[in-house]
C-alpha cells in the first residue's frame, strides 16, 4: 500500500481550510465541526470502530435495547461472488459494513444490475473509507457487505431520523428529504420546534407532523449513546414501530457548514470534550 503524502492531522487541516477559508484549530476546539476534528484525530477509535461497523454494531444496539430494533438481516458477505441475488427477495438493500454512503438499493429484482452491483460492490470491499477522509474509526473495520430488508412507508418513503446526542442528550435531530434528487435538509430541536439555522441543504417547506412517538425514539437514541461526549443515532420510524439505523461519531466529517455560521459555535457549546484531553495534544 502506497505511503499517504501527509499525515491525518496535516489532511484534516488542509480539508477543513479548503472548506472553510480559516485555519482548523484543535487547541482547544470551539466549534461543533472543530471538536468532530479533534474527535477523528483522538477519540476513542476502538470503540468508534466497534459502533461504525455496521455489522458489529448489531451485536451492542441489541444488548443495549433490544433485537427487536435490529433490520432484518438477510446475509452477511465477505466477497461480492458470495451473494445469491436469487435467494434474495424482490427488494433489499446492500451495505458495506466499513463505509459512509456505501449502499445499493433493489428497488424491484426484475429491473436490477446485478453485474453493476457486483462491480461496485467489488470495489468498495478493495477500498478502506479511512483513506477518503481520515476519519480513524473507519481504518479498522473489516471489509464486509450486509444485505438487510428494504424498509418504506405505506408511501412508498422512508425518514430518516438523525439524533445528535451531546453527553448522552439528544439535542438536535436532522431529518433528509430527497437526497438524490433535490435534497433538502430540516433541523429540530428534540421539543419538535424547526431549528433556526440550515445545515449543508436548505430547508424543506415541508410542516413534518411531530412523531407521535418521538419520546420513545429520544429514549432509544439516548440509551445507545449512553455517555459518549458525541454521537448521532440514526433512525427509522414506520407506522411507529421504530428501527435501527447506524451510529456515526463524525458526521460529514466535520466539514458541515451552518447558517448563520453562529450554530457551529453553539452546537460546539454542547460538546464537551475535557481540557486535559485536549492538552494532552500537540498544537
Amino acid at each position: 500500500m502506497l505511503a499517504l503524502p501527509w499525515s491525518d492531522r496535516q489532511f484534516n487541516e488542509l480539508t477543513y481550510w479548503h472548506n472553510f477559508g480559516r485555519p482548523l484549530h484543535l487547541n482547544p476546539p470551539v466549534t461543533f465541526n472543530e471538536k468532530i476534528q479533534w474527535l477523528k484525530l483522538y477519540g476513542s477509535t476502538e470503540m468508534c470502530t466497534s459502533l461504525v461497523d455496521k455489522f458489529a454494531v448489531r451485536e451492542y444496539v441489541a444488548l443495549r435495547i433490544g433485537s427487536q430494533y435490529l433490520n432484518e438481516l438477510y446475509g452477511l458477505f465477505d466477497h461480492e461472488t458470495d451473494i445469491d441475488f436469487d435467494s434474495l427477495p424482490q427488494k433489499f438493500v446492500l451495505k458495506a459494513t466499513h463505509g459512509s454512503g456505501w449502499n445499493i438499493l433493489c428497488r424491484d429484482k426484475s429491473q436490477f444490475d446485478v453485474d453493476d452491483a457486483r462491480k461496485r460492490l467489488k470495489k468498495w470491499l478493495e477500498s478502506n473509507f479511512y483513506r477518503v477522509s481520515r476519519e480513524l474509526n473507519y481504518k479498522k473495520i473489516p471489509p464486509r457487505i450486509i444485505c438487510e430488508r428494504f424498509l418504506e412507508d405505506e408511501n412508498k418513503n422512508l425518514l430518516d431520523y438523525k439524533f445528535f446526542c451531546f453527553d448522552g442528550r439528544v439535542e438536535v435531530i436532522q431529518i433528509d428529504f430527497d437526497r438524490y434528487m433535490d435534497h433538502t435538509r430540516n433541523m429540530y430541536d428534540r421539543n419538535w420546534d424547526l431549528c433556526p439555522f440550515i445545515f449543508i441543504y436548505p430547508n424543506n417547506s415541508l410542516k413534518l407532523k411531530r412523531p407521535e412517538n418521538l419520546e420513545k425514539m429520544i429514549e432509544i437514541a439516548e440509551t445507545l449513546a449512553g455517555e459518549m461526549p458525541f454521537v448521532r443515532v440514526d433512525l427509522y420510524n414506520l407506522s411507529s414501530t421504530i428501527y435501527f439505523g447506524e451510529m456515526t461519531f463524525t458526521p460529514e466529517s466535520g466539514l458541515g457548514k451552518f447558517e448563520p455560521a453562529e450554530w457551529d459555535y453553539k452546537l460546539g457549546t454542547y460538546l464537551p470534550i475535557p481540557e486535559r484531553e485536549v492538552l494532552k495534544q500537540p498544537k
